[in-house]
């Protein structure tokens, strides 16, 4: 679970979520627990980015107007719905 990571305190650089957190401060505190002091806590197109950006996280967002999406399965798309390339960054020095 992302509440309970196994990875020691402080121990990362860097901390990093693609597309599959959303605003939970569980969640949150535990990706602050892992990245040592100094180092940065990185969300690449998450739930809700107002939420974050409100409580102070830098949000970077990018224009996905002419990303090329490779040829994929098509069974993925009708899993998870088109395919939608990351679009925006949230970042959090600690």
């Amino acid at each position: 679970m992302a509440q309970d990571l196994p990875v020691a305190d402080r121990w990362a650089d860097l901390t990093v979520a693609c597309a599959s957190l959303g605003p939970d401060p569980a969640c949150v505190r535990e990706m602050e627990r892992c990245t040592r002091r100094g180092g940065m806590v990185a969300l690449i197109s998450p739930e809700h980015p107002e939420w974050f950006e409100s409580r102070g996280w830098l949000r970077l967002r990018f224009d996905p107007a002419g990303v090329v999406i490779p040829p994929h399965n098509a069974a993925i798309e009708a899993f998870f719905g088109p395919l939608d390339p990351p679009h925006e960054l949230l970042l959090k020095a600690l």
